[in-house]
């Protein structure tokens, strides 16, 4: 829906007619009296996140709820990565790349926020396209320090991404695995 039409028409729209609406998430609030609003600037930040829950908590498990907000996340993130991406086939990459942070969020036992998940889809999906180009980050501040004090986060993050290292013939080295850890930490 337009935010014009929803300023102008308000409760008389469609959507209010057919369903009840439990809110609207956009990037400016129409101003609807009783309908919740929600940011998307909100959402990708992480600020949003327990509206979201608060909100469809009523109606939803929490599982569905965290399914509805990384969705939203993913499409964000995949707008982001298409912009800075040249040779890659994006959709492809992203579905992998979700298949990576999903697996990287089991192996350390934690949810990752909003910002830090459109982080490491953009990070993850940049890193790829430079791998493959070639052209890894070769170096990360105390490298010899990391490895030693993060042996367990090092083989969790490789391990996650190891189907980008199959499917794209790649091969993550210690250093973009350290920004990979910052991000995950930051």
């Amino acid at each position: 829906m337009t935010l014009t039409d929803l300023k102008k028409n308000g409760m008389n729209e469609a959507p209010f007619q057919l369903y009840d609406v439990l809110a609207i998430v956009g990037t400016a609030n129409p101003g609807i009296n009783g309908v919740n609003f929600i940011s998307l600037e909100d959402i990708i930040s992480g600020k949003g996140e327990n509206d979201v829950f608060r909100i469809f908590g009523k109606i939803a498990e929490p599982d569905i709820i965290r399914r509805v907000n990384d969705n939203i996340i993913l499409n964000f993130s995949l707008n982001k990565v298409i912009e800075s991406l040249t040779i890659l086939d994006t959709e492809k990459l992203i579905k992998n790349v979700e298949k990576s942070i999903i697996q990287l969020e089991k192996q350390m036992n934690r949810n990752f926020s909003n910002d830090k998940k459109i982080a490491l889809y953009v990070h993850i999906s940049c890193m790829v396209e430079r791998l493959i180009r070639l052209s890894p980050i070769t170096e990360y501040p105390d490298q010899d320090l990391f490895e030693q004090a993060h042996t367990h986060e090092i083989h969790a993050i490789k391990s996650a991404l190891s189907v980008l290292e199959d499917d794209y013939c790649v091969q993550l080295n210690i250093p973009e695995i350290g920004y990979i850890f910052n991000i995950m930490n930051g």
